[in-house]
C-alpha cells in the first residue's frame, strides 16, 4: 500500500506519487534526469496571514541515474528538494515542452477558521451548501 510506504518514509503521499511519476518518466525516456513544472503554494512570508491563493509555477530538476534511482531514494531526494525549495522560476518561453504537474488532493481540512468544503455538498443550481 502506497500510503503505508509514505507514512514509513515520513513524506506526504503526493511526494511519493510524484516520485513514481518521475521514475517512470526517466525509465520511459531512458533519461539520466527529469525536470517537471510544479504549481506550488508560496506562503512563506507576510502573505501567510492573508486569505487567498498565493501559488506559482516552479521548475524542479532531479538526477535519475538508472543504476541508483530507487523509489525510496527518489522520494527522499524529492522531499528534500521541495522542503528546501531548490527550484527555479518557470519560464514557459524557454521550455514550452516541459511536463506540468498540478496536485490537488481535494482533502477537506481546516485552516484556522476556514474549512474547504467538498463539491458533493453544494447545490449547483442554488450555489450554496445543501441543507440550509
Amino acid at each position: 500500500d502506497l500510503r503505508t510506504v509514505a507514512q514509513r518514509l515520513l513524506i506526504p503521499m503526493d511526494y511519493l506519487m510524484l516520485s513514481l511519476l518521475m521514475i517512470a518518466m526517466a525509465r520511459a525516456s531512458n533519461a539520466e534526469s527529469v525536470e517537471l513544472i510544479l504549481y506550488v503554494p508560496m506562503r512563506d512570508g507576510q502573505e501567510s496571514s492573508i486569505p487567498g491563493l498565493f501559488a506559482d509555477w516552479r521548475e524542479v530538476f532531479l538526477p535519475m541515474e538508472k543504476a541508483h534511482a530507487t523509489l525510496v531514494g527518489t522520494a527522499l531526494l524529492l522531499e528534500q528538494t521541495l522542503r528546501q525549495r531548490h527550484w527555479r522560476v518557470f519560464n514557459p518561453l524557454k521550455k514550452p515542452e516541459m511536463a506540468v504537474v498540478n496536485f490537488d488532493t481535494n482533502r477537506s481540512r481546516r485552516q484556522q477558521s476556514f474549512l474547504q468544503l467538498p463539491n458533493t455538498i453544494w447545490d449547483p443550481t442554488l450555489n450554496y451548501p445543501l441543507g440550509r
